[in-house]
């Protein structure tokens, strides 16, 4: 989740990429140890959890938008 919510930019809607056009899988599996078959049951699981909404994972492109569950790490600094 960590690398989908550093992808999206500042915004209320945060849709994935850096201009909301989405991102490439590598960019993805870069940033993590998931092996390379398991992002799109992850991120189907991430929709149904209400993480992310209008996903869809292809093999060059991965297209969603965060919702409002996930918080800007800027909101709530620690003390």
């Amino acid at each position: 989740m960590l690398p989908l919510v550093l992808a999206a930019p500042p915004s209320l809607v945060r849709p994935l990429g850096p201009s909301g056009e989405g991102l490439p899988p590598e960019a993805l599996l870069s940033a993590t140890s998931i092996p390379v078959g398991e992002p799109p049951g992850l991120i189907d699981q991430l929709t149904a959890a209400g993480w992310l909404a209008d996903s869809d994972f292809s093999s060059t492109q991965v297209t969603g938008r965060l919702t409002q569950r996930v918080l800007p790490f800027s909101c709530c600094p620690l003390p």
